[in-house]
């Protein structure tokens, strides 16, 4: 609750201390709000298992490119039988950085995508159940290949093992034991991203020479 600021538009942010399996984590979350005299609240939902994509920025002669805008921005959302498909009015995320003098940036701020939609993803192997971003890159003087935009995929190993320990528990219902159904098993052969934890790796991009 903000009752002192004056109205207007601002970004705020949050760190707090959590532990996630096991683990001591931190939760973060940071959002653009607008602050009215009838709205001075402003609501967070705190994560401690957001993504964070690093890749390296370069000319087409593999020379690092420091100083690059690099945006991410969330370019599906699996579709919600619950909810729908996303209203008109939705704006996905997107978030920035800048490279840095040897051409390595560090993206951070997308949820991952949710456990049910990994265990699909690693029962039937269709793609279209994983959220990935749409990665582009802005710096004078060079320019991104438009029919080769990067795509980075939203997945954790974290949720993998969370994914896989739900497909073992759903094996184990009376439901899925019946007569007729087959167990859930993991696609032989699934392509995964390059991950280091919560991290996806390689996520690396070419510049050309503007025209």
């Amino acid at each position: 609750e903000f009752p002192q600021l004056p109205n207007g538009y601002y970004e705020i942010s949050c760190e707090h201390p959590t532990e996630r399996s096991g683990e001591k984590c931190v939760a973060t979350a940071k959002t653009r709000i607008e602050i009215r005299d009838y709205n001075p609240h402003a609501w967070l939902n705190l994560r401690s298992d957001r993504v964070v994509i690093k890749g390296r920025i370069t000319g087409n002669q593999g020379n690092p490119v420091a100083g690059a805008k690099v945006i991410g921005k969330l370019a599906n959302l699996p579709y919600n039988p619950q909810i729908g498909n996303p209203p008109e009015e939705y704006v996905p995320p997107t978030f920035t950085t800048l490279s840095s003098a040897d051409g390595s940036y560090v993206l951070e701020g997308f949820d991952p995508t949710e456990i049910l939609a990994v265990a699909k993803y690693l029962a039937h192997a269709h793609p279209e159940y994983l959220r990935y971003a749409e990665m582009r890159v802005e710096h004078p003087g060079l320019t991104q290949d438009a029919t080769r935009i990067t795509k980075a995929t939203l997945l954790t190993e974290d949720a993998i093992a969370q994914a896989r320990r739900l497909m073992a528990a759903l094996n184990k219902t009376a439901y899925q034991k019946s007569e007729g159904r087959k167990l859930l098993e993991e696609k032989k052969g699934l392509a995964f991203p390059a991950m280091q934890g919560g991290t996806v790796t390689g996520v690396d991009i070419a510049l050309d020479p503007a025209k």
